[in-house]
């Protein structure tokens, strides 16, 4: 009989048995955690991947001007090469 008693005790700390399922927050949360995870990670991808481009596309433009200033290419490839190099 004290056993039994104890037992109940504790049952009664940690709510049904000691799940914590009546919360409701089971499953539904931990996906909202995930997709908030993906959601940083995507972010975080999106951003490198912008900079990087950014950073390859001014060294390209630096080399169009180079062979602009040297007579390379004439005006209309300048300005041919360049729309392009900006559209990326």
């Amino acid at each position: 009989m004290m056993f039994n008693r104890g037992a109940e005790a504790i049952e009664g700390c940690f709510g049904y048995g000691g799940n914590f399922s009546h919360f409701g927050y089971g499953m539904p949360m931990m996906f909202v955690g995930l997709l908030i995870t993906g959601l940083i990670i995507f972010a975080i991808a999106h951003m490198l991947k912008k900079n990087g481009h950014k950073n390859m596309n001014s060294s390209e433009l630096e080399l169009l001007n180079t062979r602009f200033v040297k007579g390379e290419i004439t005006e209309e490839e300048y300005s041919r090469m360049k729309t392009v190099l900006r559209s990326k």
